[in-house]
């Protein structure tokens, strides 16, 4: 999933500082990971950064593979392949 690396383009499209972008919504820490797709935030910080972006949620993505990645992921996480769910996360 690129939703980090989407985040992240429009962040630096909009000269935004991570820690302006992530004041009061989550650490810059965190906000670096969910760039780097090192982790997936929930759907409510997705949409609040999406937000602070003036991005339209989830407009920007094709909802059916989006849900298809989730399907897998999760698929993945209830089998406990660790692998194969790390490797649908990116």
């Amino acid at each position: 999933m690129d939703i980090g690396r989407k985040i992240k383009f429009f962040r630096k499209e909009k000269s935004i500082s991570q820690s302006t972008l992530a004041h009061e919504l989550c650490s810059v820490s965190y906000l670096s990971k969910i760039e780097n797709n090192l982790v997936i935030p929930n759907v409510e910080l997705i949409e609040n950064l999406f937000n602070r972006l003036q991005i339209t949620s989830f407009n920007m993505f094709d909802t059916q593979t989006l849900l298809s990645q989730l399907k897998n992921w999760n698929y993945n996480i209830l089998q406990q392949d660790e692998s194969a769910a790390k490797k649908n996360i990116y």
